[in-house]
């Protein structure tokens, strides 16, 4: 089974968040909080989301196929969602982001995360989208862990994302590179 999607991104973005409120590793612990993304004055989205893609290949066998599938349903439920945002993950639940776990000063950040979700937009839908993510979600987080330079990651992507056009025969092309 495949998984892919915008977790990676949101497991960063929480272990940044951990960080800064952990005394031993922040200055600014207590002194920050989260609201959600601002929305233009005509209302429109303020955020895009991503998701998640489960695939089971249909060349497995039946046993492994039912056990993907399981998987799935299980990592989907309300338990194991609970437990996968205890651990530092971002659920795909709403009645996980509503739940006592919003009232826990440690996920506070979980209401202003549900009420962005009213209006995000599902962005890159069209045929290549899941495979620009993956390649925007590698380079924005190489450039955040400081493993490439921003002028380097967004050169990378934008070369990479050609290609997967290119790949597909749609008209494209890349700007003057940035500097690294």
């Amino acid at each position: 089974m495949l998984a892919t999607g915008k977790a990676l991104q949101g497991q960063l973005v929480l272990a940044a968040w951990a960080n800064f409120q952990d005394p031993k590793k922040s200055a600014v612990v207590g002194k920050l909080d989260v609201v959600p993304i601002p929305r233009a004055v005509d209302g429109r989205n303020g955020a895009v989301i991503g998701n998640w893609n489960y695939a089971i290949p249909k060349d497995i066998s039946a046993a492994r196929r039912k056990a993907a599938l399981a998987f799935v349903k299980w990592f989907t439920s309300y338990d194991a969602q609970y437990a996968y945002a205890k651990a530092g993950g971002i659920p795909n639940r709403s009645d996980v982001l509503a739940s006592d776990l919003a009232r826990d000063p440690a996920y506070r950040w979980m209401p202003a995360y549900a009420e962005t979700l009213k209006t995000a937009k599902q962005e890159l839908g069209y045929v290549e989208g899941p495979q620009v993510e993956q390649v925007l979600g590698l380079r924005l987080n190489q450039a955040m862990i400081g493993e490439l330079s921003s002028g380097k990651a967004l050169n990378l992507a934008a070369q990479e994302i050609r290609d997967i056009f290119e790949k597909n025969k749609r008209k494209t092309g890349v700007g003057a590179p940035l500097p690294e």
